[in-house]
């Protein structure tokens, strides 16, 4: 799939140009080149040569935060600043990044609304504006969209499970994803479920606590649950190739590699700023539950979390529970302990 190429044209103070961003859809429905995955070009020209030119990007996320990055370039011999080849001279990023005014980007103060968090089908706009030392300006805007054309949802709930599917177009059969996420609880709600479904993945937003009906903290949750939803995953999917994939970041990413080293089932993972051990648990425990805490149980006991002996504690408790280490798979997934297997 081609970038989209964003021109920025430079013109007197006080005026704007009109930008029409290529494959952008004249009704406004987000299409597949509005993802937010997909790489921008941004591109300036019209400039007077060998000046500084300081570019913003700006935008307010469905969770009412604004977000703001800026980076400084010099202007070359032909008035031009190809971001996606150009280090800037200062800002929030250095080196040559395509993608540096959006990844660099900063949270800037307090939600500007109380407003409950927008829909996921609401795309975010983001504002591009440059401004010369010589006083030239320019601006345009972008739409970034999480969720792709012909991707439906709907809610999880039967087999003790708690979730949000999203499912894209077409009959299938799709590979498939469970997407988890970290200490703030309750569904994934700022997941990359909806846009891995974009990309032809049925995906499974599951909530593991902070829900009616789940725990209320992490604490003490029951790697078992995540086995039912693999379980459920394969036999209400039908996944092509079998392949299932878990997918968390945070405490969501340690979870993810706790899971996939448990279940033959997953066929891959991946861990967004995981912990490298398994970490303790946070919030409140349950009324009753008298067991020590710990932020995930197997078999009933608290996993064990980090400490002193940390390695070589959680290498034989994943070996006596025949999970895949580094020598490779074993045949023992559906043990007394595992998470279930073929």
């Amino acid at each position: 799939m081609e970038p989209w190429v964003l021109p920025i044209n430079a013109r007197a103070i006080g005026e704007v140009t009109e930008i029409f961003p290529f494959f952008t859809s004249a009704s406004g429905s987000p299409t597949d080149n509005d993802l937010q995955d997909i790489p921008l070009s941004i591109r300036l020209s019209g400039f007077f040569p060998r000046q500084l030119v300081m570019v913003t990007a700006e935008m307010v996320t469905r969770d009412h935060f604004r977000w703001r990055s800026a980076a400084m370039f010099v202007v070359g011999a032909d008035g031009e600043v190809d971001v996606g080849t150009t280090a800037p001279v200062g800002g929030f990023y250095s080196g040559v990044s395509p993608m540096g005014l959006i990844w660099s980007m900063e949270r800037i103060g307090r939600p500007e609304s109380e407003a409950p968090t927008t829909s996921v089908r609401l795309p975010v706009t983001v504002t591009f504006r440059a401004e010369a030392r010589n006083g030239e300006r320019a601006e345009a805007s972008v739409i970034r969209a999480l969720v792709g054309p012909g991707v439906t949802s709907k809610p999880l709930a039967e087999d003790g499970l708690l979730g949000v599917w999203y499912l894209p177009p077409g009959d299938g059969p799709h590979p498939a994803v469970i997407v988890l996420g970290g200490s703030e609880g309750g569904l994934p709600g700022r997941s990359a479920a909806p846009l891995l479904a974009s990309h032809g993945y049925a995906t499974l937003a599951l909530a593991y606590f902070g829900l009616p009906g789940l725990p209320r903290g992490l604490v003490n949750i029951p790697l078992e649950y995540f086995g039912r939803a693999i379980a459920h995953v394969r036999a209400t999917i039908a996944p092509r190739n079998d392949f299932v994939a878990v997918h968390g970041g945070s405490r969501g990413g340690e979870l993810a590699l706790l899971v996939a080293s448990l279940s033959a089932d997953i066929r891959a993972v991946v861990a967004v700023v995981p912990s490298g051990v398994v970490s303790g648990a946070i919030g409140p425990s349950e009324f009753g539950d008298s067991r020590p805490r710990g932020a995930w149980t197997l078999g009933g006991s608290p996993y064990p979390a980090c400490g002193k002996t940390i390695a070589m504690t959680i290498r034989g408790s994943l070996r006596s529970h025949g999970a895949r280490h580094d020598s490779g798979r074993t045949d023992q997934g559906a043990g007394p302990h595992g998470l279930g297997s073929r």
